[in-house]
């Protein structure tokens, strides 16, 4: 079975499992994966990733105003 060229967009963007497409396309989760990764439809583009994206870099201090060792301790008090 081919993929539209939409649905490996999809497949690469939504963030969503390769059993959930699997399920849903009725196919099997090895062939979602190499379209995920670019082994199979390599002449489709991934469009590039828009989601903004919050973390405990040095860009989430800044913007926040807070030292980076503040963040740093935010963080690993996160991971306990």
């Amino acid at each position: 079975m081919s993929l539209p060229d939409s649905t490996v967009v999809a497949i690469r963007t939504a963030g969503l499992t390769d059993a959930y497409w699997g399920r849903r396309l009725r196919v099997d989760d090895k062939t979602i994966r190499e379209a995920r990764i670019g082994l199979t439809y390599r002449h489709v583009p991934t469009p590039p990733d828009t989601a903004p994206r919050e973390g405990t870099g040095s860009t989430y201090a800044i913007r926040r105003g807070l030292p980076q060792r503040a963040v740093l301790r935010k963080a690993r008090r996160q991971w306990r």
